[in-house]
């Protein structure tokens, strides 16, 4: 054997990392390598997975972050109030409506003729006016007043409810700037002492439901964000508290005609709205959504708008705003003049419902909610001059008159609610809305 072949045999039988044992070769060299070569491939998945977990907590938690702030949690809403759905159907009656009388002091000394004096005297002998006139329990079943008909003038109040007419509260206190004021924009006030004021008007009034309005002026900026969190938080706090009391709410998130906005920047600025306040809605677990009304204005331009509409081309804009924002479960929709005139306001009542009937007709599904009037001046213009001249019993019968065209026009009773009312023209017949 040459040394170098001596050599490698001593190598071979020194340490036996390469020696062979039975024709066998030894693999402890070769299972060092591969139990570092899977813990580097362990760890590797280790990391990767722990980044994964990582990226997922914290979109959960920008997404928990998003969902708070914006408002969108929801939370299961109380549960049914059947006293209180009860009150709400009554106030439906698909044969009446809502008589709106709740103005105050200042806002009624606005709708005065000049020589008229705007005392408490007077405004109480023009609510006895209208809560006495002659038929009207077959045309109005509710009506809201303004506190100081229930602290000053009880005797009518109960002799409206004696007659069958469902008595309500303005519970608000008005409006307040805010922040800047240059926006023009507004939140209401009133919350404080809210459930004290309700509890003692549903106890020593006979209220059974309530109001509170907000405003919403639109602009080029406006309504903004922060307007409509504010006013439709204090919206949904306003039913609880009334929820609470026993009393249904009335909910009147009010678009202002005021401006010289088009109809389409009106639709969405009304539906921005209503997003937001059945946003905060769905935020409390104290409000039974299936208990409350609301009251809303029926989609135009602005009342310095240069654009021209006729009632259907309201319905169908109204209508589409309402089947994308108001749920199901709200039991009805009453809707307030804005300022339109009373042949204006019944015309838009009359195409609208003319709509909803038209679709039933085309196979379409019914609406989920009743709709019905909550007219302040356009039940009261013609009523309050005849009034203001002296003639009472004028004014009585123009009222009852114009709640019964109202209560046919909602039925979509074109013929006989344009007889009731002179100035009333047939309103076109409307076209289907794209919605639903």
């Amino acid at each position: 054997m040459s040394k170098r072949q001596a050599a490698t045999a001593n190598a071979g039988e020194g340490d036996g990392e390469t020696a062979t044992t039975s024709g066998r070769p030894s693999q402890r060299g070769g299972n060092a390598s591969n139990k570092f070569n899977a813990s580097q491939r362990k760890s590797r998945g280790d990391n990767t997975g722990a980044i994964v977990v990582s990226v997922l907590l914290a979109v959960a938690a920008i997404a928990a972050t998003f969902w708070a702030t914006t408002g969108n949690t929801r939370t299961r809403p109380a549960p049914p109030n059947a006293a209180l759905r009860d009150i709400a159907r009554q106030l439906l009656d698909p044969n009446k409506g809502i008589l709106a009388a709740d103005e105050s002091p200042g806002t009624f000394a606005k709708r005065l003729g000049k020589g008229v004096p705007n005392t408490l005297t007077v405004r109480r002998q023009w609510r006895r006016t209208l809560l006495s006139a002659p038929q009207l329990e077959e045309y109005i079943s509710g009506v809201i007043l303004h506190e100081e008909t229930f602290i000053h003038g009880d005797s009518d109040v109960q002799s409206a409810i004696g007659r069958g007419i469902a008595v309500g509260i303005k519970l608000d206190e008005g409006t307040v700037p805010l922040q800047p004021k240059k926006s023009g924009e507004r939140a209401t006030k009133g919350l404080e002492g809210l459930e004290g004021r309700c509890t003692r008007f549903r106890n020593r009034g006979g209220a059974v439901f309530a109001k509170w309005r907000a405003v919403f002026r639109v602009g080029r900026h406006t309504p903004s964000r922060a307007a409509i969190r504010r006013n439709a938080g204090d919206l949904a706090a306003f039913a609880a508290a009334a929820q609470a009391c026993g009393v249904v709410p009335i909910l009147e998130p009010e678009v202002l005609a005021e401006g010289d906005h088009d109809m389409q920047r009106g639709g969405a600025a009304a539906a921005r709205v209503l997003r937001g306040v059945f946003r905060a809605l769905r935020r409390r677990a104290d409000v039974d959504p299936g208990a409350m009304l609301l009251k809303v204005a029926f989609v135009t331009p602005g009342q310095r708008s240069t654009e021209q509409v006729e009632p259907h081309e309201v319905a169908n804009a109204t209508l589409r705003v309402l089947l994308r924002t108001v749920p199901r479960i709200v039991p009805g929709i009453v809707f307030l003049s804005g300022g339109q005139s009373e042949e204006t306001a019944t015309s838009n009542l009359l195409a609208l419902s003319q709509l909803a009937l038209e679709r039933a007709q085309a196979g379409k599904p019914p609406l989920p909610w009743a709709l019905s009037f909550s007219f302040g001046r356009a039940l009261q213009s013609s009523a309050l001059e005849a009034w203001q001249r002296g003639d009472v019993a004028e004014a009585q019968v123009l009222l009852t008159r114009r709640a019964r065209a109202n209560a046919l026009a909602q039925q979509g009773r074109q013929g006989k609610a344009a007889e009731m009312v002179e100035g009333v023209s047939p309103a076109p017949r409307p076209g289907l809305s794209g919605e639903g």
